[in-house]
């Protein structure tokens, strides 16, 4: 096939492209698409692709996270010889794994047209690929667990040498090495609530969860309860609607509900705290919205806000370990859900996730 490509006309390599029985599409030198088969409009679920610039069509397909490749790259290498790479794309089927492969075609060595294959990769392909990827993140979970319990040992042993010093030495030192022993016992309570919520995330994603009938409403009010003194301390109003019985766990619900509360309270702003639970059906899911007037979110810290030791600028005052959003996700994800959260700077903040009807 490649020996016929090299040799055919322009108008040749379109009829070519055309006959081949997978999708394929050619760009010119300039990396513009000048002929592109039904199999490939059919594969990528668009009514057409010539004219368009290979990069664009490339980008606006990618999926969110996926490794963002280079035309001008991809065109430099295969004027060496055919090369293939990897695209990950959302389609209206879903998100789909191709193999995309190119071959130099024409007479114009510095520049050469490309003839370039897509076809999708197999599921088993996929299925180790899921399996490879799940390894991982097990592997990285365990170190995680490993880590955070082997560091609270010594942890321990400098909270208790400090505190032996402050009883029996506290009277001859004078007030800034007061100051300071007083600095780092606090430095050793914070660097124990990290360790203590990265524990947490690591078991989030280990133990199993039950699978069942989960009554939302009486979860979030179980949540409410956990965190009532708080929320009477500074006068909150906690509200929900009429919120449905999903499948999934229900203590990992309260949970979910409970740090989304305690988020809400942390980050309050200068007026009377008021959050709402509500929900909604979309198709055979439902979408959950935990609405505050807090101190909001800039939408560049949207993503940042779920990972996991996360504290943004100017939200110093909570001396929490920047844990309880990236729990949230964890637990919705491993329900088969996505949590997200909408907001602004000063205008409160809507975190939303879904969970299967």
């Amino acid at each position: 096939m490649k020996d016929l490509a090299q040799n055919a006309s322009a108008s040749a390599r379109r009829a070519l492209v055309d006959q081949l029985p997978i999708a394929a599409y050619v760009c010119d030198g300039a990396d513009v698409i000048v002929a592109a088969n039904a199999r490939l409009d059919a594969l990528l679920g668009r009514d057409s692709v010539i004219g368009v610039s290979e990069a664009a069509l490339w980008t606006g397909l990618r999926a969110p996270g996926a490794e963002t490749g280079a035309s001008a790259a991809l065109q430099a290498r295969a004027c060496l010889g055919e090369c293939e790479h990897e695209e990950r794309i959302v389609t209206s089927e879903g998100v789909l794994m191709l193999r995309v492969a190119a071959t130099p075609i024409g007479d114009d060595s510095s520049a050469p047209d490309l003839l370039v294959c897509v076809h999708p990769i197999s599921d088993r392909s996929r299925l180790q690929l899921e399996r490879e990827l799940e390894r991982s993140r097990a592997e990285l979970d365990q170190f995680a667990y490993a880590a955070s319990h082997d560091l609270q040992e010594p942890l321990r042993m400098v909270n208790g040498f400090l505190g032996l010093l402050r009883r029996h030495a506290g009277a001859s030192l004078d007030e800034r090495c007061q100051g300071h022993i007083a600095t780092a016992l606090e430095g050793t309570r914070r660097m124990h609530a990290q360790i203590m919520g990265l524990l947490a995330w690591s078991r989030a994603g280990r133990l199993p969860l039950a699978s069942g009938p989960v009554d939302a409403g009486a979860a979030f009010d179980a949540a409410v309860a956990r965190v009532r003194g708080p929320a009477d301390e500074i006068g909150a109003t906690i509200t929900r609607g009429e919120l449905p019985t999903v499948i999934g766990d229900q203590p990992a619900l309260v949970d979910v509900f409970a740090k989304l509360l305690e988020n809400a309270i942390a980050y309050r702003g200068s007026t009377p705290l008021t959050v709402e639970a509500t929900a909604s059906r979309r198709g055979n899911e439902w979408v959950f919205t935990v609405v505050d007037n807090g101190i909001g979110i800039a939408p560049e810290h949207h993503e940042r806000v779920f990972e996991p030791l996360q504290r943004l600028e100017g939200r110093e005052r909570h001396d929490g370990p920047g844990m309880g959003l990236a729990l949230c996700r964890r637990l919705i994800a491993r329900h088969g859900g996505r949590m997200w959260v909408e907001s602004e700077n000063g205008a409160g903040a809507r975190f939303r996730f879904t969970l299967v009807v």
